[in-house]
């Protein structure tokens, strides 16, 4: 007999496979595709208690079957023409001939209706495997969905902490070369603002271009002086190189928190829907985005997007 754990046929482990087979009578183990069973049918077998058999033993079964004795048939004696019967005789025999084939007709007719209603029976109970199968399929689904969203969740929250004391700036520098003074002219901007710092509280994290425009990820030593840039920069509103001493140009400088990927593409999804929604704000502070439909109106943190969805519907 075939190790409990191989198939006879293809001799691959089963393993902890959901549906697989054994045979009625050598009680070996086959997968699905090689017994040539759909997962519909075997549930149906599974449910039913019926035993399969594979092909040798299928075979054995048919040439068992082969050996025992046909019965003859039995055999009608109908008269001839040349029989003795008279008239009378002659239209009862056609009668009893018709009703026959009338009897017959009726039996093949109800041979043929129990066919189609087995075969009707036969599709609603597939019918109802396979709504069964979908149902759990679904459930499946609906369980990775949960983990997808929870590991999302995670990896959110570690890509969060990893960049919390992180500031994007966009006009600082003109270059991606990473000898450029970003420090220098970073506690430049700082003094403007009214925040006096040192160079020593900031890392240069990378450079990285954006349309016409360079950006630089840097790393604030603390988070209270992350902060009070960033309120500051608030509070004085547009600034550009000239203004805070850097060149003659009129380039603006923006400063916000470094939001993670999926924050990013979120407020930027927002705020393409923002007339859509009737807001006229769409801004993002402490990796959450807000919103706010008019001036002196409350805002609300758009926390996900279903939540948009429900704004926009």
């Amino acid at each position: 007999m075939a190790n409990s754990k191989t198939c006879k046929l293809c001799h691959r482990n089963i393993g902890k496979m959901r549906m697989k087979l054994v045979c009625g009578i050598c009680k070996s183990y086959f997968h699905l595709d090689c017994g040539e069973v759909t997962e519909i049918d075997a549930r149906i077998m599974q449910q039913d208690k019926t035993s399969w058999f594979c092909e040798d033993c299928t075979s054995e079964r048919k040439i068992s079957a082969v050996n025992q004795s046909a019965r003859p048939r039995r055999s009608s004696i109908l008269p001839t023409h040349s029989s003795p019967v008279g008239r009378d005789e002659g239209g009862i025999y056609e009668l009893k001939s018709i009703l026959r084939e009338l009897q017959s007709d009726v039996r093949e007719m109800k041979q043929s209706f129990e066919f189609l209603n087995e075969k009707y029976e036969e599709e609603k109970r597939r019918n109802k495997v396979m709504s069964d199968m979908v149902s759990e399929i679904s459930k499946e689904n609906e369980m990775l969905k949960v983990r997808v969203t929870k590991l999302e969740q995670t990896v959110g929250v570690q890509e969060a902490n990893k960049i919390r004391n992180n500031i994007c700036i966009s006009g600082l520098v003109l270059s991606e070369s990473r000898n450029d003074s970003t420090a220098t002219k970073l506690v430049t901007l700082c003094d403007f603002l009214g925040v006096p710092t040192s160079e020593s509280k900031f890392e240069v994290v990378k450079h990285f271009k954006t349309n016409n425009t360079i950006r630089s990820i840097v790393k604030v030593a603390d988070l209270d002086l992350k902060h009070k840039i960033l309120k500051a920069k608030a509070q004085k509103g547009r600034v550009t190189r000239r203004t805070v001493g850097l060149d003659e140009s009129e380039i603006v400088i923006y400063v916000s928190e470094e939001l993670t990927k999926e924050t990013y593409n979120f407020l930027k999804e927002c705020k393409r829907l923002r007339s859509e929604a009737n807001y006229k704000y769409i801004w993002q502070k402490n990796g959450k985005v807000l919103a706010r439909k008019a001036d002196g109106d409350d805002h609300i943190v758009i926390s996900d997007e279903d939540h948009l969805r429900e704004l926009l519907g």
